[in-house]
Protein backbone atom coordinates (compact mmCIF):
# COMPACT_ATOMS: atom_id res chain seq x y z
CA UNK A 1 0.00 0.00 0.00
CA UNK A 2 0.92 3.70 -0.29
CA UNK A 3 2.66 5.34 2.52
CA UNK A 4 0.44 8.19 3.67
CA UNK A 5 1.59 11.68 3.17
CA UNK A 6 0.58 15.32 3.95
CA UNK A 7 2.93 17.44 2.43
CA UNK A 8 2.41 21.03 2.02
CA UNK A 9 1.46 23.05 -0.99
CA UNK A 10 3.37 25.44 -2.35
CA UNK A 11 2.36 29.28 -2.15
CA UNK A 12 -0.07 28.29 0.09
CA UNK A 13 -0.47 27.35 4.05
CA UNK A 14 -2.75 24.21 2.63
CA UNK A 15 -0.97 20.99 3.28
CA UNK A 16 -2.36 17.69 1.01
CA UNK A 17 -3.19 14.31 2.03
CA UNK A 18 -3.18 10.70 0.65
CA UNK A 19 -6.83 10.64 3.09
CA UNK A 20 -8.10 13.75 1.53
CA UNK A 21 -7.71 12.32 -2.24
CA UNK A 22 -11.08 10.69 -3.57
CA UNK A 23 -10.49 7.51 -3.88
CA UNK A 24 -12.07 7.52 -7.36
CA UNK A 25 -8.91 9.10 -8.86
CA UNK A 26 -5.92 7.85 -9.29
CA UNK A 27 -2.90 9.46 -8.23
CA UNK A 28 0.48 10.55 -10.08
CA UNK A 29 3.20 12.24 -7.87
CA UNK A 30 6.11 13.27 -9.46
CA UNK A 31 9.58 13.39 -7.53
CA UNK A 32 12.03 16.57 -8.84
CA UNK A 33 14.64 18.93 -8.03
CA UNK A 34 15.35 22.59 -9.19
CA UNK A 35 18.71 20.97 -10.54
CA UNK A 36 17.60 18.04 -12.35
CA UNK A 37 17.44 19.20 -16.04
CA UNK A 38 15.79 15.63 -16.92
CA UNK A 39 13.09 16.59 -14.63
CA UNK A 40 12.14 19.96 -15.64
CA UNK A 41 12.45 18.81 -19.07
CA UNK A 42 9.65 16.42 -18.32
CA UNK A 43 7.36 18.99 -17.32
CA UNK A 44 5.57 19.99 -21.28
CA UNK A 45 5.28 15.99 -21.27
CA UNK A 46 3.37 15.42 -17.53
CA UNK A 47 1.20 19.01 -18.25
CA UNK A 48 -0.13 17.04 -21.42
CA UNK A 49 -1.43 14.10 -19.37
CA UNK A 50 -2.65 17.10 -16.76
CA UNK A 51 -5.01 18.58 -19.05
CA UNK A 52 -6.05 15.35 -20.57
CA UNK A 53 -6.79 13.30 -17.20
CA UNK A 54 -8.44 16.22 -15.27
CA UNK A 55 -11.21 15.39 -12.93
CA UNK A 56 -9.38 11.74 -13.09
CA UNK A 57 -6.20 11.66 -12.10
CA UNK A 58 -4.68 13.65 -9.00
CA UNK A 59 -1.24 15.06 -10.00
CA UNK A 60 1.28 16.40 -7.94
CA UNK A 61 5.06 17.23 -8.24
CA UNK A 62 7.00 16.78 -5.34
CA UNK A 63 10.29 18.92 -4.26
CA UNK A 64 12.35 18.47 -1.17
CA UNK A 65 13.50 22.37 -2.04
CA UNK A 66 12.21 25.43 -0.43
CA UNK A 67 14.41 28.19 -1.68
CA UNK A 68 11.07 30.21 -2.87
CA UNK A 69 12.74 33.04 -5.00
CA UNK A 70 14.54 29.93 -6.78
CA UNK A 71 11.28 27.49 -7.17
CA UNK A 72 9.38 30.87 -8.67
CA UNK A 73 12.44 31.34 -10.90
CA UNK A 74 12.43 28.01 -12.14
CA UNK A 75 9.09 27.68 -12.43
CA UNK A 76 8.46 30.25 -14.69
CA UNK A 77 10.46 28.78 -17.25
CA UNK A 78 8.90 25.29 -16.72
CA UNK A 79 5.83 25.81 -15.62
CA UNK A 80 3.72 22.63 -13.93
CA UNK A 81 -0.05 22.51 -14.12
CA UNK A 82 -0.69 20.77 -11.41
CA UNK A 83 0.02 21.17 -7.14
CA UNK A 84 3.48 21.88 -5.94
CA UNK A 85 4.53 20.00 -2.98
CA UNK A 86 7.23 21.02 -0.75
CA UNK A 87 8.82 17.86 1.39
CA UNK A 88 10.72 19.83 3.21
CA UNK A 89 12.20 16.90 5.48
CA UNK A 90 12.13 14.17 2.66
CA UNK A 91 9.56 11.90 4.42
CA UNK A 92 7.31 11.22 1.22
CA UNK A 93 11.24 11.36 -0.80
CA UNK A 94 11.97 8.45 2.00
CA UNK A 95 8.67 6.63 1.73
CA UNK A 96 8.34 6.29 -1.85
CA UNK A 97 12.04 5.47 -2.10
CA UNK A 98 12.47 8.34 -4.71
CA UNK A 99 16.34 8.99 -4.86
CA UNK A 100 16.79 8.34 -8.63
CA UNK A 101 15.07 11.66 -10.00
CA UNK A 102 12.80 11.84 -12.14
CA UNK A 103 10.87 9.50 -10.84
CA UNK A 104 7.15 9.22 -10.97
CA UNK A 105 5.33 7.20 -9.07
CA UNK A 106 1.23 6.07 -9.58
CA UNK A 107 -1.05 5.05 -6.83
CA UNK A 108 -4.31 2.94 -8.02
CA UNK A 109 -7.79 3.87 -6.42
CA UNK A 110 -7.10 1.13 -3.53
CA UNK A 111 -3.85 2.91 -2.82
CA UNK A 112 -1.45 0.18 -4.37
CA UNK A 113 1.88 1.81 -5.35
CA UNK A 114 1.75 0.19 -9.51
CA UNK A 115 4.51 1.82 -10.99
CA UNK A 116 7.43 3.76 -10.42
CA UNK A 117 9.06 5.20 -13.49
CA UNK A 118 11.12 7.96 -15.53
CA UNK A 119 7.99 10.60 -16.14
CA UNK A 120 8.93 10.76 -19.72
CA UNK A 121 7.89 7.02 -20.17
CA UNK A 122 4.21 7.98 -18.16
CA UNK A 123 1.81 7.23 -21.58
CA UNK A 124 -1.99 8.02 -21.44
CA UNK A 125 -1.72 4.31 -22.35
CA UNK A 126 -0.35 3.18 -18.84
CA UNK A 127 -2.76 5.83 -17.13
CA UNK A 128 -6.08 4.57 -18.62
CA UNK A 129 -5.03 1.36 -17.73
CA UNK A 130 -4.49 1.94 -14.06
CA UNK A 131 -7.79 4.02 -14.42
CA UNK A 132 -9.65 0.83 -16.18
CA UNK A 133 -8.12 -1.12 -13.21
CA UNK A 134 -5.74 -3.37 -16.01
CA UNK A 135 -2.55 -4.81 -14.15
CA UNK A 136 0.17 -2.96 -16.21
CA UNK A 137 2.70 -4.58 -18.27
CA UNK A 138 5.53 -2.09 -18.19
CA UNK A 139 9.11 -2.79 -18.68
CA UNK A 140 11.90 -3.40 -16.01
CA UNK A 141 13.89 -0.73 -17.86
CA UNK A 142 11.25 1.90 -17.14
CA UNK A 143 11.98 1.44 -13.39
CA UNK A 144 14.08 3.15 -10.92
CA UNK A 145 15.69 1.28 -8.17
CA UNK A 146 14.10 1.06 -5.01
CA UNK A 147 16.85 1.83 -2.76
CA UNK A 148 18.53 5.06 -1.52
CA UNK A 149 21.92 5.75 -3.36
CA UNK A 150 24.28 5.81 0.10
CA UNK A 151 24.03 9.78 1.04
CA UNK A 152 21.69 10.53 -1.42
CA UNK A 153 19.78 13.04 0.60
CA UNK A 154 23.31 14.83 1.64
CA UNK A 155 24.58 15.11 -2.58
CA UNK A 156 20.69 16.89 -3.25
CA UNK A 157 21.56 19.34 -0.46
CA UNK A 158 24.90 19.78 -2.05
CA UNK A 159 23.16 20.53 -5.23
CA UNK A 160 21.27 23.04 -3.86
CA UNK A 161 24.29 24.64 -2.61
CA UNK A 162 26.11 24.03 -5.84
CA UNK A 163 23.75 26.12 -8.39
Amino acid sequence: AAMDFAVQIRGSDKTLSLKEIDDKKIIVIDFWATWCTPCLSAFPHLNELVKKFDGRVEFLAVTYQQNEPKLTEILKKFPFNAPIGVDRDFKMFKAYNAWAIPQTVIIDQSRKIVASIHPNKLTDAIIQDVLDGKKLDIPKNGEHPYYEPQGAEQYFREMDAAK
